[in-house]
């Protein structure tokens, strides 16, 4: 194996760095939040409109209602993800498509309408974080 002499090695990391300059993806910060905003906003919105819903039409609890919602929106992105279809939504909306992991969850919840007490259900057994 011949060894690269010291010019031979700057001039190909020279060109090595102009390759990932040039394969690396640019990104806008600003349409990135946006997208972000948009998609995990919509998201939200289903999740409100699901719960007023549950509660108004059906008369649910609000506890009931919260688990109604967090049940429909995970059928519903299963359902979307079989059609690759959350993917594509995935891809777009960045951050926005993941945002509605427990403990945001859980903020929504007290927000808008309550948690169940601590030592009930399902909610016993889930850390607090």
């Amino acid at each position: 194996m011949s060894k690269m002499t010291l010019e031979q090695e700057e001039v190909r990391n020279q060109e090595y760095n102009e390759y990932v300059e040039q394969m690396t993806p640019k990104h806008n910060l600003w349409a990135n939040m946006g997208k972000a905003f948009l998609l995990g906003g919509g998201i939200c919105l289903l999740g409100q409109i699901i719960l007023q819903i549950a509660a108004g039409v059906f008369g649910l609890k609000a506890e009931d209602a919260a688990l109604w919602c967090s049940l429909l929106l995970v059928l519903l992105s299963v359902i979307l993800t079989s059609c690759n279809v959350y993917g594509i939504l995935a891809n777009w909306g960045g951050a926005g498509a993941i945002g509605s992991d427990y403990r945001i969850c859980k903020w929504r919840v007290c927000f808008c309408g309550g948690i169940p007490e601590r030592g009930t259900g399902i909610w016993y057994r889930m850390p607090d974080f």
